[in-house]
């Protein structure tokens, strides 16, 4: 018999090729009984006369094909990891999602004016846009309000963004007395420069026992230097108030590409109410520089703004936050909501899209 060298498999005498795995057997190869060599101390695997080395049987091509998947399967796990390793699944982004950083000249501009006038919040997105903000109270929201550039207009003679502006909150959904308010605001705006030359609003209070309706309007004579608010509300009827400002205030309340940490002005004014004049100091500075971060994402390196008003030894105080472009994501009202007897009342921007 003829043993096969390469599957171990006995074959007649005089085959030439092997029944079992189909090579060829060469004519030296051990038949049974039959010394093929012989065997000295130098073969590295021993044999004895008339005992032949008997093969391990080898892996046919059937066997071939798994190892060959594993080794494909093993290929393709090892290019996933490492395309997961460059997408930083595996180095804290998915534990730790980057944050939503916002370009920073991406949103809409804010109106120190609108404040120091009436201490209503405007600002202003670019044309055809909307800004949403949400009005939150010591972190909790309590309403929403929205402006948007309807397009340029002139008024008093000047190219004038046109603001439309309306929102409502409720006290009442952060624990304490429900206070409804619904209000409409609107505001020219100059292209140019800016400054504020008119809004009017139309406020509804609902609290407890009472109803109020209020509204009123802001004319800006930058001219003359004369601010005229008259409000009219259910409850106190009409109450006009005229304030006197110098060309000061004009560049104080519009400040532009000079903020930095550090900053500093004061103007004083006089307002004239029922014919009683009061002198009032206003005072603008930049307590610092931080990173604000509200539910649109992320605005890098903006100036906290502070707006102090002070009249008859009682001041008031406000906060607005400013980039380098006078984006604004978030304002701070204070002393409104403390007048009421909450905490912090912010406002904060939440979406910028384009109408």
């Amino acid at each position: 018999m003829k043993y096969c060298p390469e599957c171990g498999i006995d074959n007649i005498d005089n085959a030439a090729f092997c029944k079992g795995c189909g090579i060829k057997i060469a004519d030296n190869i051990v038949t049974n009984n039959q010394p093929m060599n012989e065997v000295t101390n130098e073969n590295t695997m021993p044999q004895y006369y008339g005992q032949p080395y008997q093969f391990p049987p080898q892996p046919t091509s059937r066997n071939a094909k798994p190892i060959i998947a594993i080794a494909t399967v093993g290929i393709a796990a090892i290019v996933i990891l490492a395309v997961l390793f460059m997408s930083g699944v595996f180095t804290g982004r998915l534990s730790n999602p980057t944050v939503n950083i916002i370009p920073a000249s991406d949103g809409p501009t804010g109106s120190l004016q609108s404040i120091a006038t009436g201490s209503n919040v405007l600002t202003t997105p670019k044309s055809g846009y909307t800004a949403a903000y949400g009005y939150y109270m010591s972190g909790a929201k309590i309403g929403s309000i929205s402006f948007a550039n309807t397009g340029q207009e002139y008024y008093q003679g000047e190219l004038c963004n046109k603001i439309d502006g309306s929102g409502t909150f409720d006290f009442g959904s952060y624990g304490g007395d429900s206070i409804e308010m619904s209000f409409d605001i609107s505001g020219y705006e100059t292209v140019s420069d800016s400054t504020l030359l008119y809004y009017d609003y139309d406020f509804n209070i609902d609290y407890s026992t009472y109803n109020v309706d209020m509204e009123g309007t802001v004319n800006i004579d930058r001219e003359n230097g004369e601010i005229t608010s008259t409000v009219y509300s259910s409850m106190t009827g009409s109450i006009e108030t005229v304030m006197e400002v110098s060309d000061d205030y004009w560049t104080i309340t519009n400040i532009q590409d000079n903020l930095y940490v550090g900053y500093s002005s004061e103007v004083a004014y006089t307002t004239s109410v029922y014919g009683i004049e009061t002198e009032v100091t206003m005072s603008i500075s930049v307590t610092g520089q931080e990173d604000v971060t509200v539910a649109r994402g992320t605005y890098e390196d903006c100036y906290k703004v502070k707006i102090e008003q002070t009249s008859s030894g009682v001041t008031t105080t406000s906060y607005i936050w400013l980039n380098e472009y006078n984006v604004c994501p978030k304002m701070q009202i204070s002393n409104s909501a403390a007048a009421l007897g909450y905490g912090d009342f912010t406002i904060e921007l939440e979406e910028y899209t384009s109408s």
